[in-house]
Order: structure tokens, then sequence, then C-alpha cells
């Protein structure tokens, strides 16, 4: 009976991975159909002018997505950890603390942003001709409002993580991000009306968040949707919450520094063989992903129950497979690679072999760290690796500049430099977390 048992806990383990896995992959060639076909198909019923200007207009908003100043990632790590150790008081607390932040921030940014937007003239700053100006006020402040509202559906959302069912999450991002493609594809085709088609992201929004209060008040009998908590629970996050935003900034600053650099000293034309070779190996990390990522809720469940011998087994396991995976992913690539550009661009791309065979190695290196990195984010250690995140991609920034009339080979091998750095600097921080050797969440 005892061998039984424990047969089934393993087959149970193995399927909710495997769900996982199944569920980020679904998720991951979703978005990449969604963008070969919805591309096309407004190229060609809007017009390249048109759609180019819709574009401009749906990135503005964009940069209002860390209104919510990193609190929803740590606020659903810290829920997540309190599930785990059955603690759903507390953790109720936290999301309608989180919640009631999240809806004082969305109504003064509205308010706020309403006002800037009403007061400039944002067709003369945008230089956008095809609409009219109020058009694309309206359009600005419905799109403001979606990014607003972003944070309380992603909180309730996460409330799925914190259950162990990753699948569900990953599913209901896919399904919300279906419907909003259709829905302004359509409308966008039918009534070139950007008013109508801004306002339809934000009634899905609401939508979705009405559909997954629902779903959760039904699945588990400890959630309840609500602001009734006291602000303190989620403000005292907010230190953790910046640490992650510091990780997330370097990150960035990593990823846009070497193309404004070499857009700047090398020339568009080595800019674009940098970045579709960068987009072509960024494929390689994307399917890597897909496996150690499927693990993460589990770090947060071992490690909260401070069951740090299984956490560390998972956690070399993990990044062993990792390893293999991502090996061979960059060996083929590097194999394939050129041919692979070459047909891609019909011949318009040609790669140089020494540095894409770099650059795929800052990849190999780059999945090493974001994999370590797993360990971090689902314990909300960012405070150190944040800082050395930050601080590498200054270096690298001053760096490039000081080679700056160097080749893209030499600006390959300064990332692949840093990639490694900060690989080592990632896993030295998640094994004293795997060991017990810090005080978590």
């Amino acid at each position: 009976m005892k061998l039984y048992s424990q047969l089934i806990k393993i087959a149970n383990q193995y399927s909710k991975w495997l769900k996982n896995i199944f569920s980020a992959i679904y998720n991951r060639s979703l978005t990449i159909i969604i963008q070969l076909v919805t591309i096309p198909i407004l190229l060609k019923y809007f017009g390249k002018n048109l759609y180019g200007e819709w574009l401009l207009l749906t990135s503005i908003p964009a940069y209002l997505s860390a209104s919510d100043l990193g609190v929803n990632v740590t606020v659903t790590t810290k829920i997540c950890s309190l599930v785990a150790q059955s603690n759903y008081g507390e953790a109720l607390e936290l999301y309608k603390s989180a919640n009631k932040l999240f809806l004082i921030i969305s109504l003064i940014g509205s308010i706020l942003i309403g006002i800037a937007i009403f007061l400039f003239d944002w067709k003369g700053i945008l230089n956008v001709s095809y609409f009219e100006g109020n058009e694309i006020n309206y359009c600005l402040l419905f799109l403001s409002i979606n990014i607003f509202l972003s944070p309380i559906l992603g909180l309730s959302q996460g409330i799925f993580k914190a259950e162990e069912r990753l699948d569900l999450f990953q599913n209901s991002l896919s399904i919300q991000q279906l419907i909003e493609a259709i829905t302004s594809t359509v409308l966008l085709i039918l009534t070139k009306d950007i008013v109508i088609v801004s306002i339809s992201f934000v009634l899905i929004k609401v939508c979705f968040l009405l559909f997954t209060i629902n779903t959760l008040s039904k699945r588990y009998k400890w959630y309840k949707f609500g602001f009734q908590s006291h602000l303190s629970h989620s403000i005292k996050l907010l230190p953790v919450s910046f640490h992650y935003m510091i990780a997330l900034l370097g990150q960035s600053l990593f990823i846009q520094g070497p193309i404004l650099l070499i857009g700047k000293y090398l020339g568009s034309s080595q800019l674009i063989i940098f970045s579709t070779s960068r987009t072509l190996t960024n494929a390689g990390k994307s399917l890597s992903s897909i496996f150690y990522s499927s693990f993460v809720v589990d770090y947060t469940y071992k490690l909260s129950k401070k069951e740090y011998k299984k956490a560390s087994t998972l956690f070399y396991k993990v990044l062993f497979i990792t390893f293999i995976l991502s090996a061979i992913l960059t060996f083929s690539l590097f194999i394939f690679g050129s041919e692979i550009i070459s047909i891609w661009t019909k011949n318009e791309i040609k790669v140089e072999e020494k540095f894409f065979g770099v650059l795929c190695l800052s990849s190999f290196f780059s999945t090493l760290n974001n994999c370590c990195y797993s360990i971090l984010s689902s314990t909300n250690q960012n405070k150190n690796i944040g800082l050395f995140y930050f601080f590498s991609s200054i270096c690298l920034f001053i760096l490039l500049y000081l080679f700056s009339q160097g080749s893209l080979l030499i600006f390959a091998i300064l990332i692949l430099s840093i990639e490694f750095f900060q690989f080592l600097a990632s896993y030295i921080e998640s094994k004293s977390v795997v060991t017990g050797k810090r005080a978590l969440f």
C-alpha cells in the first residue's frame, strides 16, 4: 500500500510537470502564430502607413507597464509561499492589499495620464498624419487604462500559480491574448476606428477579470476577491519589488545597449545583421525556457516548506537537463544558423561564422543564467543579483562604447564575457538559496 501511494504521488508529480511544459509550448506557439497571421492581414487591409501609426500609438502606453513597481510579481511569489504553508488567511490579506494598491495606482495614473493626453498635441508630437487629434487622445487614454488594469488581472491569475496550477495560469494568458488578437484585428478591418479597438481591450480585460474571479471562487474555498485590507501588507514588499525592478532594468539595458551602440557606430547594415542573428539565437533560448520555467512554482513550494534537499536535487536536475538541451540547440544553431538566416532573408543577410558562433555561445550561457535566476525570482531573492545585473550591464555598455570602432565579433565577445559572469553570479546566488543558507521571502 505504501509503495502504491508513492507511485501515485510520483505519477501526479510528473503529470503536473507535463501539463506545465505542454501549456508553455502551447502558449509560445500561439504567440508566434498570432504574430505570423495578424501582421500580414493587417498590412493588407489596414495599409502599411496606417498600420505603422497604429503600432506607434500602442507602443506609447506600453511604457506604463512598469507602473505596478514590480509588486505584481513579488506579491504573487509571496502568496505562493503562504499557500504552500497553508497560511490562507495571510495570503488573502496580502492579495486584497495588493488589489487596493493597484486600484489606487490605476485611478491616480488614469487621471494624470488623462490630463497629460488632453494637455499636449500628441498628433504633432508623434508626427501622426492618418488619425485625428481627438481620435488619438481617446485611443491613448483607453490603451493606458487597459495597461493599468493589467496588474489587477495578473494578480488574480497568479492565484492559479499559488495553487500549483501553472498550466491554468499560462492557458489563461493564452486565451486572453487570442481573444484580444482576433477582436482587435476584426474591428480594425471592419471599422478602422482605433478608439473602438482601444475600448475593446478594456472591455476584454474587465470580462477576463470577472471570469477569473468567478473561476477562482468556485475552485478554491479560501479565495475571495476584494480590496478590504490594509495597504501595509503590500507596501512592506516594495523594497523587494524595487530589487526586482532593478534586475529587470539591468536585463533591459543588456538587451538595448548593444543595439543602440551598434546602430550608432557600426551602421544600420551591421545592426540588421546583429538583430537578425540575435533573434534566431533568442528563439533557441525561448525553447529551452519552456522546460526550466515549468518548475518555478515547485521551487517556491519546496523552499517555503524548507525542503532544501528536495529543492536542491530538483534544481541540479533541471540545470543539468537545461545544459544538455541548450547545448544541443546551440550546436544546431551554429551549424545551420547561417543557412537559416540566408533562407529567411532571401540571401539579403550574410552572417560571419566567427561572430555567429560567439553569439550562439553567449546565448548558451544566457540560458543557463536564466535557469538559475528562476530560483531567485521564485523566492523574491532579487537584491544581490539585481544589482549585479544592473552594474554588469552598465559595464558592458561602457566596454562596447570603448570598442565602438571595432567589429561585430568584438561586440559579441564582450557580450559573451558579461553573460558568462552573470551566469556564475546567478549560480552562486541560487546555490545559496536552495541549500538554505539565506532567509527567504
